[in-house]
């Protein structure tokens, strides 16, 4: 756009200057005649005195008011060497431009973050809606699996107990491994149905004292063929005082708890080790709660392991699929969730691989 030079308006703004400042000195002049028409008698020094200072002061005007226009000119002349662009901006506020798209860039910007947010909060609820989908298959399920698992078991009890007739040792064996397999399968789907009742809050506890010290005894004693097997040292530490290993619990919750944390001591043990299990009483700030340490000789965690241990994505390592190959790691997953419920805390420990592990249990006490 071209430059628009001296503007009309400007012009006008400088004729009016000049106009005014002739009117001044008539107006000056004016005054000193009408000065000297009062005096009665005035004499040619004295009418020569007031028109020397009459010129004097009009010369002092003159020199100020060129000083004035000169000034005025100077920056008008740099304007007018702006495009027209510029003088705008330059003389008006030039950061609006910049505010108006900084307002607009922010609002788009806003709607963005709106979006994304209901987004998130609609993927949230449909996550919900499937988890508890999902929850009501496998509790629908299980019904229908435990059935046929119940008659599959009935009748290998039956051909081993020797009801069908008489049997050779190899049959024997392999309706034993048969049963050992159903045995398992029942166990997953027990432990499917566990973690689904407490997700949908229809898992029923039955609450009664509990002695903590009996009930790790009972279990150990339970698993006693399995800890033979590998020839196995068991120590058991508690509480000296009886009383001070009762709680209020669940007995069946609780021991499925212990019975999974102690058998995975047993399992992943190497032959010849150790498991310590120890009870105490610990203060975390203003609760107190009943810990439960259980600790093996065994082959160990990485970290990777201990992070993802308690979730649904917990996969065994290699070494841990090597010495018990069945096992799928969900009866961590339903212990949690029964720790869940008691607002208690369960976590594991590890040197590493091939160091050992130790499993940690803490009830609140009421």
């Amino acid at each position: 756009m071209k430059d628009r030079g001296m503007e009309p308006d400007e012009n006008v703004q400088m004729a009016t200057l000049k106009s005014n400042f002739y009117y001044f000195v008539l107006l000056f002049a004016m005054i000193m005649i009408i000065v000297l028409s009062f005096i009665s008698k005035p004499t040619p020094f004295l009418i020569g005195l007031v028109l020397t200072g009459f010129i004097i002061v009009v010369i002092i005007i003159q020199v100020l008011f060129s000083y004035i226009i000169s000034v005025f000119e100077e920056v008008r002349e740099f304007a007018g060497k702006l495009p027209h662009e510029e003088r705008v901006e330059y003389f008006t506020s030039s950061s609006y431009k910049e505010l108006l798209e900084l307002s607009k860039d922010l609002n788009e910007s806003a709607a963005k973050v709106y979006e994304a947010r209901e987004m998130e909060r609609k993927a949230v609820i449909d996550l919900e809606n499937l988890n508890k989908s999902k929850t009501q298959f496998i509790l629908t399920t299980e019904h229908h699996l435990r059935t046929p698992l119940t008659i599959v078991k009935g009748y290998i009890k039956a051909a081993l107990t020797g009801s069908f007739g008489k049997i050779d040792n190899k049959l024997a064996t392999a309706l034993t491994k048969a049963d050992e397999a159903a045995n398992r399968l029942t166990v997953l789907v027990d432990e499917f149905l566990s973690i689904s009742q407490m997700e949908v809050g229809k898992s029923i506890f039955k609450v009664k004292a509990v002695n903590i010290k009996n009930l790790a005894a009972d279990i150990v004693k339970e698993l006693t063929e399995e800890i033979n097997k590998k020839h196995l040292e068991v120590i058991l530490t508690f509480l000296s005082k009886e009383e001070d290993n009762v709680l209020n619990l669940d007995p069946e919750k609780i021991k499925e708890v212990f019975t999974s944390v102690i058998d995975n001591a047993i399992r992943y043990n190497k032959d010849g080790g150790k498991i310590i299990i120890v009870g105490d009483k610990i203060t975390d700030g203003e609760k107190q709660f009943f810990r439960v340490s259980v600790e093996d000789t065994g082959i160990g965690m990485s970290s990777d392991d201990l992070v993802k241990l308690f979730t649904g994505y917990f996969q065994r390592g290699e070494e841990a699929q090597k010495v018990y190959a069945t096992g799928k790691g969900l009866s961590l997953t339903a212990i949690k969730s029964i720790m869940n419920v008691y607002q208690g805390r369960i976590y594991a420990s590890s040197d590493g691989k091939g160091k050992g592990s130790k499993f940690t249990v803490e009830i609140p006490i009421e």
